[in-house]
């Protein structure tokens, strides 16, 4: 996980103090950028894929001009997500680009084969936080014998369960198995 200077968590402090002085939020400590809509998936809980061919990712030089932006505010986290935002042939660029900027970084996949198609090792030096959607919607349940060689990569991870009717009985042995492999999860109902 990137250090972030102590000035910068003063700089937000005062950001904090000026949202309870105003009695609202006015300024911002999370933004989640949507990189891009798509994505590999057609899961039934999920609108991106059903726009995805008529989606056009923003130009790399344009997602640079909004990182330069947010990382003048106050956002303190900043999340990559989309569709998925691996998908992007630019996401190393993106990603060494962000990490000079003064926050977190999360990023969210739901993709297969991460240790086999993307350079997670080499991505993972950039991404404090990497969340990582495993599911029935997703299809990718046997990316759950893998946890482990995802803690490798440098990054907090979190293991994103979203959860229907249909397969709330499997998620007790979903969480132990994350337990287990000493990675977080958080739940999506």
């Amino acid at each position: 996980m990137r250090k972030i200077p102590k000035r910068r968590f003063l700089e937000v402090a005062s950001y904090i103090a000026r949202n309870k002085l105003a009695g609202e939020v006015t300024y911002p400590f999370y933004a989640s950028f949507k990189l891009t809509r798509r994505c590999n998936f057609t899961c039934s809980f999920c609108n991106c894929w059903h726009i995805k061919n008529r989606w056009k990712d923003m130009p790399t030089e344009d997602v640079k001009k909004v990182l330069d932006n947010i990382g003048r505010s106050s956002v303190i986290v900043c999340s990559f997500e989309g569709g998925d935002p691996l998908v992007r042939d630019d996401i190393g660029e993106l990603l060494k680009y962000q990490y000079e900027k003064p926050w977190y970084l999360l990023f969210t996949t739901s993709e297969r084969d991460l240790q086999h198609r993307y350079p997670m090792a080499e991505y993972g030096k950039y991404i404090d936080f990497l969340h990582i959607s495993i599911d029935e919607g997703h299809k990718n349940l046997d990316m759950f014998d893998e946890l482990e060689e995802y803690t490798k990569w440098g990054s907090i991870v979190t293991i994103q369960i979203v959860v229907t009717k249909n397969d709330v009985g499997a998620l007790e042995q979903k969480i132990k198995r994350c337990h287990d492999a000493g990675v977080k999860a958080v739940v999506m109902c």
